[in-house]
This record gives C-alpha cells, sequence and structure tokens, in this order.
C-alpha cells in the first residue's frame, strides 16, 4: 500500500479549493454583471414605455381634436377592426335524432 505525504495530500485540496474558489468568485462577478445589464435593460424598456404612453396620449389629443374640428371625418367608411365587430348570433337547428344506438349510454337511460 502507497501512502501520499500528509503535506502533499494537503497541498493538494488547498490548490483544488482556491481552484474552486476562484471558479466560484469569476461566475459571481460575471452574474453580476449580467444583472447589471438586465437591470439597465428594463429601465430602458421603461422608459420606452413611458415614451410610447406620451405619443399615444399625443395621438389621442390630435384625434379628439380633428373629430371636434370636423365631425364628417369621423364617419368615413373606414375598415373597423374585427375586435370592435359585433358577431351576430344564428340560430342553429339541432341535428335531427338518429337511430344508432350510442355505445357509452348505459342501458335503461332514456335517449336524450
Amino acid at each position: 500500500m502507497f501512502l501520499y505525504p500528509k503535506r502533499s495530500i494537503a497541498s493538494r485540496w488547498r490548490e483544488s479549493l482556491q481552484t474552486l474558489l476562484t471558479k466560484l468568485e469569476e461566475d459571481v462577478k460575471n452574474k453580476q454583471t449580467r444583472e447589471r445589464e438586465l437591470v439597465k435593460e428594463v429601465g430602458d424598456k421603461k422608459s420606452r414605455v413611458e415614451e410610447l404612453k406620451k405619443e399615444v396620449d399625443v395621438l389621442e389629443t390630435a384625434a379628439l381634436e380633428v373629430a371636434r374640428e370636423n365631425p364628417e371625418v369621423t364617419t368615413s367608411s373606414a375598415p373597423t377592426d374585427q375586435s370592435t365587430e359585433v358577431l351576430v348570433v344564428q340560430n342553429v337547428d339541432p341535428p335531427a335524432p338518429s337511430n344508432q344506438i350510442d355505445p357509452y349510454q348505459e342501458p335503461g337511460t332514456p335517449v336524450v
């Protein structure tokens, strides 16, 4: 049986732990950098959303002014947005009963 000197094993453990610690520190730095990038990106997107909200307000105000000044403009025959169209419900007669036997119907229960 071959025994390693105690100093050599301790030295190897220390080296392995140092390598692991260095790698973990590098991972932490990378994740912190990525977190800062994401926080900045979120801030940029929030700013863009605020800009878009202001633009929508300006457009809505302009549309209201145009509608107030020129009522005939608002009665155009432009196609409507499908999401605002009123759907018409059609009455459809149910299918005529068939004489086929329903394999899932329990025996003795009336046919619906």
